[in-house]
């Protein structure tokens, strides 16, 4: 059957519109334009050598060491992009070598050296069209074994953990790990408040998986967050990982930030006294994996 083209009537003064000649070659300029299928393509026709890296799928990831570790002691409140960070020596312990009796507030006991500030794992590129972005991110929190407290300008406590310390507080009692109850509530549990972190992966601002509040009853955990979004053809985005600590209540469903509540405790331990239940944070062994798929 021969090919027939539509006939278009133009006159002097008409507006030039390029749908018009599109529409004779609407056919041939969709099936070069992605409708390629198996009943038009010869088999073996496009081969791994005439297709160029990165033509269907790229994969990033974040460049920051596994080794690094993200240190939060309750200072801020909200979503928390950036902490302290050291690097994580791996020795089975939960102080990660942070020791007040050689080092000043925040000073890593190795290097001497202030703590530095950096970016939580996060992945910054430029897509070149439209597409599916998946995210992945893993790693381990660790509950430490210290705490920061404003009446030590910020060192670290050594307090291991325990459920075995007493506490002689007529108003609150609670374990060495981060839950507090007030002895003045009726109904103690119900109004118990329990140190929790908070875990989300964003693209551009926007949350794409998030953890919901964890509770600190076991001094190490991992986390495993996945989300997927569509993503435009721009001049950057950006895959975040944000943390938040909190003190969320199980009876009442409701939460407090970490940073406007430190209770401590009488409890004498290793000569200390005023022992706080707010336990300091760190996150380690991170791996942020990006894969944006093209359309």
């Amino acid at each position: 059957m021969a090919w027939r083209y539509k006939q278009e009537y133009v006159q002097d003064g008409d507006v030039v519109e390029p749908s018009e000649w599109r529409i004779n070659v609407n056919e041939t300029m969709s099936e070069l334009n992605g409708f390629l299928d198996s009943d038009n393509l010869g088999r073996d026709s496009i081969t791994n050598s005439i297709i160029k890296r990165g033509t269907f799928s790229k994969v990033l990831n974040a460049q920051d060491r596994s080794t690094l570790c993200w240190v939060f002691d309750h200072a801020e409140s909200g979503w928390i992009r950036e902490s302290k960070t050291t690097v994580n020596q791996d020795l089975n312990e939960t102080k990660m070598q942070l020791d007040p009796a050689k080092s000043g507030p925040y000073k890593a006991q190795e290097s001497g050296s202030e703590l530095s500030v950096k970016k939580l794992p996060h992945i910054k590129f430029a897509p070149e069209e439209d597409g599916l972005l998946i995210v992945e991110f893993s790693g381990n929190v660790n509950w430490m074994a210290s705490a920061s407290h404003p009446d030590l300008d910020g060192f670290y406590l050594d307090v291991p953990f325990s459920t075995t310390d007493s506490h002689d507080n007529d108003d609150q009692v609670g374990q060495s790990y981060g839950y507090f109850a007030r002895q003045t509530k009726n109904f103690k549990s119900y109004s118990a408040l329990i140190l929790c972190s908070m875990w989300r992966l964003t693209v551009n601002g926007q949350s794409v998986a998030e953890t919901g509040p964890i509770g600190n009853e076991y001094s190490c955990h991992p986390i495993y967050l996945c989300g997927a979004t569509p993503i435009l053809k721009n001049t950057e985005t950006v895959v975040q990982i944000e943390a938040q600590f909190v003190w969320y209540s199980l009876g009442q469903d409701n939460s407090l930030s970490s940073s406007s509540f430190n209770p401590t405790t009488r409890t004498k331990a290793n000569g200390q006294t005023n022992i706080p239940f707010r336990r300091d944070c760190s996150l380690f062994c991170n791996n942020l994996i990006a894969t944006y798929r093209k359309r």
